[in-house]
């Protein structure tokens, strides 16, 4: 079988390639391997776009943390200090806090200057510390509120904590 072996000048087949045109595929897995490359070399960008699409959309979810407020601890003496922490809000933004007692009466957080802001720091978080006591004149015990808003008050998050006598 020479003849096998030899080259055409067309297109670089031997004459037995050019005779197995139609013959059914090998059946050696090694080189039926050989008839997906192209595939492969399709597919794996479009995997790597996929996968990359969905830990982009992975990260931007985990990014844009819904805002919290949380106060502890959630039930507290009059006496007791009490931390309000706010969570994943816009860095630097400024915020109005208020204290709505459990007989609706509403009482905004002041500093000595008078009615004060909160502004959220680089690391999406803000605290601030109360003692009902001394923070609100007459304070009753029972289940209060507390909220931040911003300054147009377009949005605003919720806490509640007790006060004990």
């Amino acid at each position: 079988m020479a003849h096998a072996k030899a080259q055409s000048r067309k297109g670089g087949k031997t004459q037995r390639d050019m005779k197995n045109l139609g013959a059914p595929l090998p059946a050696s897995p090694a080189s039926r391997l050989h008839l997906f490359a192209p595939l492969r070399l399709c597919v794996r960008p479009l995997a790597l776009a996929l996968l990359g699409a969905v830990l982009l959309l992975g990260a931007t979810a985990a990014g844009a943390q819904t805002p919290k407020l949380s106060v502890l601890p959630g039930s507290a003496s009059q006496f007791q200090t009490l931390s309000l922490t706010g969570e994943n809000f816009t860095p630097g933004a400024a915020l109005w806090v208020t204290f709505v007692s459990p007989g609706g009466e509403e009482i905004l957080y002041i500093s000595s200057d008078g009615p004060a802001s909160v502004v959220v720091e680089r690391d999406s978080r803000f605290t601030l510390s109360v003692v009902p006591a001394v923070d609100f004149a007459g304070a009753r015990a029972g289940r209060w509120r507390v909220t931040a808003c911003t300054f147009d008050s377009s949005e605003c998050w919720e806490a509640t904590f007790t006060v004990r006598p």
